[in-house]
């Protein structure tokens, strides 16, 4: 179960960043739309179709045979897509049938049509009363699903209503969740409580241009890249050890975040005060507050040179510096970072993976079986070297 939720995760930032990221044979090929684009109920497309326009309204009625990307105002899709679906746009509306993934981000996205694999929506509202043949992952703030997934439901937002019938397991996080209407065959994993979200500014100054939001991401993306070349340069082999721990797969990803939740949520804050009620702790309380602040500021670094190495094989590369795989990664999280509430949710979760990666490294590093290991290791080189 949690191999697969990790594994969507991870596809997702993938598929992102194929929007961003493509070979040049492939742009080539395809068809690259600026402004509206209407593709007619009686047409066919044989392309990848690429539509890219910020107050751009798109429609596809006809059959598009292979993929498509849209980043525009607002998307409807009632016709065919023969391959993967990915958008960004305000309003997302898909009755039509995509035969492969839908990866949808907007303030409203709304799925009716059947999705051949997995569908992930993220949005302020999403309603999904589609057909899934695989798993569908929604983020919002207010969700509501019906209709058939064929695998596993993963939903977390505000106020979830759960109505699908689901072959598999129904993973459920939110404030309100109702789930009575639900059909499971599988588990039900419900978490509910009261999440605030007030003091987080998701939605970007509507009183600054695009120019100053834009220079401002660029500033910070290469500040946070000197940082992590600089990390690089000093600790490669623990860099190396703490990126193998957050991306290498789908257990090390989930147990890296899970580790970073405990600490940086749970742990760090009675800890921290309990250092602090004496003298000899006050020392080792602001040694831990300094390390926890650089966690939550920089452990994302490792996860981007982990997802830029990610995105580099996916390409057909096959030799590249981590300096190279981070500045790929670092690009994606400063475009991700643009994105109202994705944002957010994809700096914490990498956040977290990256801290927790760091945390389990030097775990591995302390643990007595680490360390008869290298003593182990010693003795023979010793042996060897008397030879």
């Amino acid at each position: 179960m949690f191999k697969r939720i990790s594994k969507i995760f991870l596809i997702s930032l993938i598929s992102f960043a194929s929007i961003l990221l493509l070979s040049p044979s492939k742009v080539e090929a395809a068809k690259i739309v600026t402004g509206d684009y209407t593709l007619g109920r009686e047409e066919i497309l044989h392309d990848d179709l690429f539509i890219g326009g910020t107050t751009a309204m798109v429609e596809i009625n006809g059959i598009v045979d292979g993929d498509v990307y849209i980043g525009a105002d607002g998307v409807t899709i009632t016709g065919t897509v023969s391959d993967d679906v990915y958008v960004v746009a305000d309003t997302v509306t898909v009755s039509g049938n995509v035969y492969g993934d839908l990866v949808a981000f907007g303030s409203t996205v709304t799925v009716s049509g059947s999705i051949g694999e997995s569908a992930y929506l993220t949005g302020g509202a999403v309603e999904s009363s589609g057909s899934i043949v695989d798993d569908l992952v929604v983020i919002g703030g207010d969700v509501e699903t019906s209709g058939y997934v064929d695998e596993d439901l993963i939903a977390v937002g505000m106020s979830l209503d759960i109505q699908s019938t689901i072959a598999e397991d129904l993973v459920a996080f939110g404030t309100g969740i109702s789930t009575s209407n639900a059909s499971v065959s599988g588990e039900t994993y419900k978490e509910e409580g009261k999440f605030y979200t007030q003091d987080i500014q998701f939605f970007t100054n509507p009183n600054l241009s695009w120019g100053t939001v834009a220079s401002t991401a660029l500033i910070t993306g290469i500040s946070v890249f000197l940082v992590g070349a600089f990390l690089i340069y000093v600790m490669p082999v623990k860099t190396l050890n703490i990126v193998k721990k957050s991306t290498e797969s789908g257990d090390e990803f989930i147990k890296s975040f899970a580790t970073g939740f405990i600490i940086l949520f749970i742990a760090s804050i009675p800890t921290f005060l309990l250092l602090s009620l004496t003298v000899v702790g006050l020392p080792l309380a602001g040694i831990l507050f300094a390390l926890v602040i650089f966690l939550a500021m920089y452990a994302r670094i490792w996860v981007e040179i982990g997802i830029g190495n990610l995105i580099l094989k996916s390409l057909g590369k096959k030799k590249y510096s981590f300096y190279l795989a981070l500045l790929v990664g670092r690009f994606l999280s400063v475009v991700i970072n643009l994105i109202p509430i994705v944002g957010t949710i994809y700096t914490t979760v990498i956040t977290l993976v990256g801290a927790g990666a760091f945390f389990r490294m030097k775990y591995d590093l302390m643990s007595p079986a680490k360390s008869k290991k290298k003593v182990a290791k010693k003795k023979v080189s010793k042996k060897k070297s008397k030879k």
